[in-house]
């Protein structure tokens, strides 16, 4: 498949630039009018390219709750007022470039980090760019400020260009994590995580988590920032046996790579996710649960799951959470250490068989707790596959 932007004869009708400059004029447009988060510390996720060779109607379902955004109608470009995700042709079939937002006061500190690790970068109008232990992704930091004396700084003038003024919408769902998977060496697993640790200047989690299910066992780092927006969980398989993680390491050359996109929603929005996604109402007329109407699919949690974890709500609120989460088909958990609750649900992969899927989740009085029983829920539900 290609996708096309625009015909040969529209475009000179048009008199458009070239098109590398079109391309950078849209994105820098898209960023230009993000909202940057109140609570925002150091960075900001807010972009994200995945290469596929999938058919386009297969992303469909980013125009639809709990996404609702808005496609760019020259490409391939999906975008809110708070993040984009961009889909371009290609055979990789994984995230290609992660795009970031900072301060001009923050980028020098930033900057700096990623020349102590000697990592490669490059300068230039609008955004700095480096790559890292995650073969084939590029990280991009677009700079925000007004300064026409800045090199790195890029202003607002794309806007005024774009033909499309509401190209993004009003939305409350935003990036809440980057999952990433490495090999199962010490080496990779410790290099990503103080990658991702030095360059954003996060905090890991004191204690590894680690999750042990007969032959399988899943080792994680958490980093977090102090405003919980800069997260990156970094994971790994110490198996004895083949599972999904080894899998998603074969289908992608044994290398490094981002496994999950999560996504924070508000708390009507993951309470309706199921039966907007069609999974109740395709369990009524006997069909798949887990093949949504949106042409998501999603990973259930399985029969036994609640029955499993009810031992850990005990209070009258906690049993009120759990009956809801029941009722809406949604993970849940209570989180001893941080405090507050989890609710969670995950799609099957997205781009192919054993290739990144996405997540969605909301917080009660939780800023950045993992999961832990539900991502065990999930990690059992797939192995028993």
């Amino acid at each position: 498949m290609i996708y096309t932007l625009i015909s040969h004869k529209e475009y000179s009708k048009k008199a458009r630039p070239p098109t590398s400059t079109f391309f950078r004029s849209t994105i820098l447009t898209v960023l230009n009018r993000l909202k940057p988060l109140k609570t925002v510390n150091m960075v900001q996720v807010n972009g994200i390219v995945l290469e596929t060779d999938l058919n386009s109607n297969s992303f469909n379902f980013l125009e639809k709750r709990p996404f609702n955004l808005r496609k760019n109608k020259h490409r391939e470009l999906y975008s809110s007022d708070k993040f984009f995700i961009e889909i371009k042709e290609g055979s990789k079939n994984q995230a290609t470039e992660l795009y970031f937002s900072a301060e001009l006061t923050e980028i020098g500190g930033l900057k700096e980090r990623v020349q102590n690790l000697g990592v490669e970068h490059r300068q230039g109008k609008g955004f700095f760019v480096f790559e890292g232990p995650v073969p084939d992704l590029v990280h991009k930091i677009k700079v925000y400020q007004n300064d026409q004396n800045c090199e790195i700084c890029e202003n607002d003038e794309t806007s005024k260009n774009d033909e499309n003024p509401q190209n993004t919408t009003e939305n409350t769902t935003t990036i809440d994590h980057l999952a990433f998977i490495t090999k199962n060496d010490d080496f990779s697993h410790k290099t990503v995580t103080e990658f991702y640790q030095k360059v954003f200047n996060l905090n890991p989690e004191i204690d590894p988590i680690t999750m042990k299910y007969n032959e399988f066992i899943l080792d994680i780092n958490l980093l977090h920032g102090e405003t919980s927006y800069e997260q990156f969980v970094i994971s790994r398989s110490l198996s004895t046996k083949e599972d999904q993680i080894s899998k998603f390491l074969k289908r992608n050359g044994n290398k490094n790579a981002l496994q999950h996109v999560a996504f924070r929603c508000a708390e009507k929005a993951i309470f309706e996710m199921v039966e907007c996604l069609g999974g109740k109402n395709l369990e009524k007329s006997g069909e798949s649960r887990e093949s949504g109407v949106t042409g998501l699919e999603i990973a259930l949690p399985p029969d036994e799951y609640y029955g499993t974890i009810k031992k850990y709500f005990t209070s009258e609120t906690d049993l009120k959470w759990f009956e809801k989460a029941k009722n809406a088909r949604l993970l849940i958990d209570k989180e001893d250490k941080l405090g507050g609750y989890l609710f969670q649900l995950f799609s099957k992969p997205i781009l192919g068989d054993n290739t990144l899927f996405l997540e969605f989740i909301h917080r009660i009085d939780n800023t950045h707790g993992l999961g832990k029983r539900n991502v065990e829920a999930l990690w059992r539900s797939l192995e028993n596959q």
